[in-house]
């Protein structure tokens, strides 16, 4: 995501352009990958596990609809300010 450049005209720049850079990205590379809840991971999964948990399900659910969601925000829309844009404009399509 990011390049560093040594000395003292160094510093960070972005890997790639600002509007191929989504906020999941971001969030998974300090995070790790999104889950709603830590039972998803399997070091975490209680014996409820098994084919008839239905929180699994609809835990899987709603963290794939999340990711979706920090998929469409890439910093390019978030450096220009059209995210609030951007929310207003989902919530009239729901």
């Amino acid at each position: 995501l990011i390049v560093s450049f040594k000395g003292a005209r160094g510093g960070y720049a972005l890997a790639r352009g600002a509007d191929r850079i989504t906020l999941r990205q971001v969030i998974e590379s300090v995070e790790g990958p999104y889950m709603l809840s830590r039972c998803q991971q399997t070091a975490y999964c209680c014996s409820n596990t098994a084919p008839g948990c239905r929180f699994q399900g609809i835990y899987d659910e709603i963290s794939a609809l999340v990711r979706k969601k920090l998929d469409s925000y890439t910093f390019a829309v978030l450096k220009d300010g059209d995210a609030a844009d951007r929310t207003d404009a989902a919530k009239q399509d729901t």
